[in-house]
């Protein structure tokens, strides 16, 4: 299994620990994998339209579905609305997925009047660029009211994620979109890679430097990115064996203990850890 090692330079004692990617140095555990999320619970609910008597945050509430028809507090809708329509959800931060799944909403009448699942809908992710961009490699997207439609995609990173929804009517009234709940699922645990992490204090000249090196000890070739509150630097396509190393001038005499963010970005994703150093005063 891949893990994250770090090497922490203390007062006359270099600590090496074996930990997870998502740890902190000093401690150990196992690196198992977690089970996914449902992050749209986290998530920040909008649409394109909703009428007064139901809210579009109805759509992430948590609230499972049963059948058909729920409650107006749980659900959301378009009526009497047609056309194209959306609902989307934003994160503060961004988060990893790769799966989804919507229950939509059946409630017609005799004369066609009501809501009902879209005749088509897709998924669209907002790019690192803020543009919208169609999921890559959907599974089908399937319509019904009476069970989930899960939809699985190449994983994207990103902060906000919408369904585009198609309605089943073209006349006011009949055939508006409504989704009683939709799930968003990350991928589970954070990936991890082999890479020898060290953060250390030193002096030059009575000004104190934060120095981080990390060492590619894994088989493909990484992008390694150093941060500490004196500065950041980036290095890509690390090979391995190589490392990415920089010396942070703190532009002051002391500077108090603290840890670097060193995050790491390979094939399977992306994986960060917090490496500790020690104060110093020179």
């Amino acid at each position: 299994m891949r893990s994250l090692r770090a090497a922490a330079a203390t007062a006359g004692l270099l600590l090496t620990v074996l930990i997870p990617a998502t740890a902190h140095a000093g401690a150990r555990a196992e690196a198992n994998a977690a089970e996914p999320e449902n992050v749209a619970l986290t998530a920040t609910a909008s649409a394109s339209y909703t009428p007064g008597w139901v809210t579009a945050d109805n759509i992430n509430d948590g609230v499972l579905p049963t059948g058909p028809i729920g409650p107006n507090e749980d659900v959301w809708n378009t009526w009497p609305q047609v056309g194209e329509q959306w609902v989307q959800l934003d994160w503060p931060t961004a988060v990893t997925v790769g799966r989804s799944r919507v229950w939509f909403t059946q409630d017609i009448d005799g004369d066609g009047f009501g809501v009902a699942p879209p005749s088509a809908w897709k998924l669209q992710y907002r790019t690192a660029a803020g543009v919208w961009a169609d999921v890559e490699q959907p599974s089908a997207y399937g319509t019904q009211a009476t069970d989930w439609n899960t939809v699985t995609f190449a994983p994207v990173t990103t902060t906000s994620l919408r369904a585009l929804l198609t309605a089943s009517g073209a006349e006011e009234g009949k055939g508006a979109p409504g989704v009683q709940e939709w799930e968003v699922f990350d991928n589970g645990a954070a990936p991890q890679y082999q890479v020898e992490v060290q953060a250390k204090t030193q002096c030059f000249g009575g000004t104190a430097f934060a120095s981080v090196n990390a060492r590619n000890a894994d088989d493909e070739p990484l992008t390694i990115a150093l941060s500490t509150p004196f500065g950041a630097r980036t290095a890509t396509g690390v090979a391995p064996g190589r490392s990415a190393y920089q010396s942070f001038n703190a532009r002051t005499a002391t500077v108090a203990a603290g840890s670097a963010t060193v995050t790491v970005t390979g094939p399977a994703g992306t994986s960060e850890i917090k490496a500790p150093y020690p104060a110093v005063t020179c």
